[in-house]
């Protein structure tokens, strides 16, 4: 009986690993987001600047998202959104330095 109850032991011990994988997967394959440093107006035009550097240095047009993105970012810089429009001018500089091969 005591054997018994050590090997139900052990192999519920040994599966809880895997339901804490099963109840958070995303958790494990995606990175975690950039933390958000400064959110003051000028970090905004700096961003939007280093948007527009990249994407005039790629050799073939932004896609549309990475335009609509950098678009909608200024406009919530420009509105006081500030968060918002960082935000939106991140997403467009990791696409874009996916297009282009930086990391």
């Amino acid at each position: 009986m005591r054997g018994a109850h050590r090997i139900r032991i052990l192999g519920a011990a040994a599966a809880m690993p895997l339901i804490a994988l099963m109840l958070a997967p995303h958790t494990i394959a995606q990175p975690a987001p950039m933390p958000l440093l400064t959110d003051t107006p000028q970090y905004c035009a700096e961003l939007s600047d280093e948007v527009e550097e990249v994407r005039q240095s790629l050799v073939s047009p932004a896609p549309p998202e990475v335009e609509q993105l950098a678009e909608e970012g200024r406009r919530l810089c420009a509105m006081g959104e500030i968060r918002g429009g960082i935000v939106r001018l991140r997403r467009a500089m990791v696409l874009l330095r996916e297009i282009s091969g930086q990391t």
